[in-house]
C-alpha cells in the first residue's frame, strides 16, 4: 500500500495545485439547466468512477497539499484525471483487502476472526470511506444549536462567535458562486450585443470582453485574500485564514487514518488568493473545529461543555418526536427510576406503545486498520456508557422495571412523579439515538450487541437521519401510526439489514411494497445508496428544483444478499447462520460503470429515453 501511495504522491508533485483542485471542484458543482432534472446533475456517481467520491477526493486533496510541486506538466486530457482516480481505487481496494481477504483465504479464518474483520470493515466504510451524510442546512443548524450557547467560551478562545464562523462560511460560499456566475454573465452580455448589432464598435467590445472572460475563468473558485480582510477586518480575517487556509508543502500525510490537513483546512492559499474547491468542506471543517476547540478546554469548562452539549442533543431529538406525534403523545424527559437517581433520557407514551430512548452525543472512535485492534476499539466504545451498547443496556433496565409491574410510578425531571398503568397491554420499544453517524454498526447492532435472547433489538438512529425521516413522513403524508409500525417492523428485522444509513431502509419500506412482503427471514437484506433517492427529491423540490424518480419513488436499489447487490461483494461463506457477503478485493472492479443518465438513449435499443424505458427495472441500473 505504501508503495502505491508514494507513487501517487510522486505523480501529484508534477500537477498544478489549482488544476487538480479545480477538477475536484467541478465534480461537486450541481448545474441544473432550465427544464433539466436535478436527479442526474446532482448525482456525483454520474461524474466519476470512484466508489466513495467525497472521501476519496478529500483524501486526494490531502495528498496533493502534502507535496511540493516540481516540474509541473499541464494535464492534457480527462484520461489523466481518470488515471489518478484509478490509482485512488487501487489504494482503497488495498485497504479493504487488509480487513477482508479473498474468498480463498476465508477458509483459514475462524468464525470469530471473520466477525471481527467484518465489523472492522464496516467501521472503515462508515468512518473513513463514506463520511457524514447530511445536507449543509443540517450542518449549519447543528453548529448554531449546539455551539451558540458557548459563545462566551468561543470568544475567549478565538475572538469569534458561532455566527462569525457561519458568516465566514456564507461569505465564502457567495464569493465562490459569484466566481462561477461571472464568466457566464460576461459571455451572455457580449453575445447579446453582437446579436443585436454587429459593428466595429461591438467587435472591439468583444475583444476587450474576451480578456475579461478569460480573467474571470481564471478566477473560478477563487477569493482575493485582501477582500476577506476588507470585509471582516484584520483581526477576524487573520483568525479565519490561520484556522482554515493551508499552503501546499511536503507533509507526512499518507494514510486514510492520518490526520488529513485538507479536511481541517480546506481553503488553499495560492499567493494572494484563496482557492475554494468545495464550500461545504469549509462548513464541515468549521463544525469540527468549534467542537474540538470547546472539547480541548480544561477542567470544569470541558465537563460543562460535554454535559450541556448532551442536554442540547436530547432536546433536539425531543423536538423531532413532537413533530411526529404532536399532542397525541405524552413526553417525559430525564426520567428516574427513583426520585433523583437511576436516570434515563426520554420516555414517550403513544397509544399502546412506550418508547424508551437513550440519547448519546459521544464522538465516533475512528478504527485502526489492523482488524483485531480496530475491532477492540470499536467494541470498547460500543459497550461503554457513552456508546450504543451502553444506551441499549440502560433502555432494557428501564423496560424490565416497567413490564414487571401492572402499574408504576417514575419521576420526570428527576423529581416530578408520573404513573404508567395497564402495562400488560403495552409494547415497550427500546431506542438508541445518536448525535453522530455510526453507519452499518448502528444499522445492524447484532454482531456487537450483547442481549438476552427474548429481548428486542434496539432501533438506532442518528440525528441527521431522524430529521430527514420527519421530512419523508411529511412528504408522503404518513401518520404517527405509520412511524410506529415502521419502528416495530424495523426492530423485528433488525439483524437482517446491511445498509449505509436508515433512510435507504425507510424509503424502501414506504415506497416498495415488495420490499416488505418478500423478505426471507433467513436472508441478509442490503440496500445501496446509488441513484436517485427520496430524500434528495424532497430536498431539491423544497428548493424549487425538479427531481425525477420512478413513480413509486424507488430506484430498485434494494436486493436480498443472494442476488449479490454490491458489485464488490461475493455471497459465498455463511457466518453465524446469515448469508453475509464476503469481500474479495482480488475480484473487485477498480471502476464502477457510469450511471446511465435519464435523458440518454436506453441501452435496450428501443429508441426511447432511459428514464421512459428500462430505468428502475434493475436491468441497466
Amino acid at each position: 500500500m505504501e508503495k502505491k501511495i508514494e507513487e501517487l504522491k510522486s505523480r501529484l508533485r508534477n500537477i498544478d495545485t489549482k488544476e487538480l483542485l479545480g477538477w475536484i471542484a467541478t465534480q461537486f458543482v450541481t448545474s441544473v439547466a432550465e427544464g433539466e432534472e436535478a436527479s442526474e446533475a446532482s448525482d456525483i456517481f454520474n461524474k466519476t468512477n470512484l466508489m466513495s467520491p467525497q472521501k476519496q477526493y478529500l483524501y486526494l486533496a490531502g495528498l496533493l497539499m502534502s507535496t511540493s510541486p516540481s516540474n509541473i506538466v499541464p494535464i492534457q486530457s480527462i484520461t489523466e484525471y481518470e488515471e489518478i482516480e484509478n490509482d485512488l481505487q487501487k489504494i482503497t481496494a488495498t485497504y479493504y483487502k487488509g480487513f477482508l481477504p479473498s474468498i480463498n483465504e476465508v477458509a483459514s479464518l475462524s468464525d470469530v476472526e471473520k466477525k471481527h474483520r467484518l465489523i472492522s470493515a464496516a467501521a472503515f466504510i462508515s468512518y473513513f470511506d463514506m463520511g457524514d451524510l447530511r445536507y449543509e442546512e443540517q450542518t449549519e443548524q447543528l453548529i448554531d444549536k449546539l455551539f451558540s450557547q458557548f459563545d462566551n467560551e468561543l470568544l475567549s478562545i478565538t475572538g469569534l462567535s458561532t455566527q462569525d464562523f457561519l458568516s465566514f462560511y456564507h461569505y465564502v460560499k457567495e464569493k465562490v458562486q459569484e466566481s462561477i456566475d461571472k464568466p457566464r454573465q460576461l459571455k451572455k452580455s457580449v453575445f447579446e450585443k453582437l446579436y443585436v448589432e454587429f459593428s466595429e464598435e461591438s467587435y472591439n467590445d468583444l475583444l476587450k470582453s474576451s480578456q475579461e472572460i478569460y480573467d474571470s475563468i481564471d478566477g473560478l473558485f477563487s477569493i482575493n485574500i485582501s477582500e476577506i480582510y476588507q470585509y471582516f477586518g484584520d483581526k477576524k480575517a487573520s483568525t479565519f485564514i490561520n484556522l482554515f487556509a493551508i499552503e501546499r508543502k511536503e507533509r507526512n500525510f499518507k494514510y486514510y487514518n492520518d490526520e488529513n490537513p485538507f479536511v481541517n483546512q480546506p481553503l488553499c492559499k495560492l499567493g494572494d488568493v484563496i482557492f475554494v474547491a468545495v464550500p461545504t468542506f469549509l462548513l464541515n471543517a468549521i463544525y469540527y473545529k468549534i467542537n474540538d476547540l470547546l472539547e480541548q478546554q480544561t477542567g470544569k469548562a470541558a465537563s460543562k461543555f460535554s454535559k450541556k452539549k448532551a442536554d442540547r442533543v436530547e432536546e433536539m431529538f425531543l423536538e423531532q418526536f413532537k413533530m411526529i406525534f404532536g399532542n397525541k403523545a405524552t413526553y417525559h424527559q430525564t426520567v428516574c427510576e427513583e426520585k433523583g437517581t437511576k436516570e434515563h433520557d426520554l420516555l414517550i407514551e403513544y397509544k399502546e406503545f412506550i418508547l424508551i430512548a437513550e440519547v448519546k452525543a459521544s464522538k465516533i472512535r475512528e478504527p485502526f486498520f489492523n482488524p483485531e485492534k480496530g475491532y477492540k476499539r470499536i467494541y470498547d466504545h460500543f459497550h461503554s456508557d457513552r456508546g450504543i451498547g451502553g444506551g441499549y443496556k440502560q433502555a432494557i433496565i428501564l423496560k424490565k422495571l416497567i413490564e414487571h409491574n401492572e402499574s408504576i410510578t417514575l419521576y420526570e425531571q428527576k423529581i416530578s412523579p408520573f404513573s404508567i398503568t395497564d402495562i400488560h397491554k403495552k409494547t415497550i420499544l427500546p431506542l438508541v439515538l445518536t448525535l453522530n453517524q455510526f453507519g452499518q454498526i448502528a444499522i445492524n447492532t447484532s454482531p456487537l450487541l450483547e442481549k438476552e435472547e427474548h429481548e428486542p433489538y434496539p432501533w438506532v438512529c442518528n440525528l441527521d437521519d431522524f430529521e430527514n425521516i420527519i421530512e419523508i413522513q411529511r412528504y408522503l403524508k404518513k401518520s404517527p401510526d405509520d412511524f410506529i409500525n415502521y419502528i416495530v417492523w424495523r426492530i423485528s428485522h433488525h439483524e437482517q439489514f446491511m445498509s449505509f444509513d436508515e433512510l435507504e431502509i425507510i424509503e424502501q419500506y414506504y415506497c416498495n411494497p415488495a420490499f416488505t412482503s418478500k423478505i426471507d427471514v433467513n436472508a441478509t437484506i442490503m440496500t445501496t445508496p446509488f441513484g436517485p433517492n427520496l430524500i434528495d427529491k424532497i430536498y431539491f423540490e423544497k428548493h424549487g428544483i425538479p427531481y425525477d424518480m420512478p413513480s413509486d419513488c424507488v430506484d430498485s436499489v434494494n436486493s436480498i444478499a443472494k442476488h449479490n447487490a454490491f458489485p464488490f461483494f461475493n455471497s459465498s461463506p455463511i457466518i453465524h447462520g446469515a448469508n453475509i457477503p464476503f469481500f474479495d478485493p482480488a475480484q473487485m472492479p477498480l471502476t464502477i460503470p457510469k450511471r446511465i443518465g435519464g435523458k440518454q438513449p436506453c441501452p435496450c435499443g428501443s429508441g426511447k429515453k432511459f428514464k421512459r424505458c428500462c430505468k428502475g427495472k434493475g436491468i441497466y441500473d
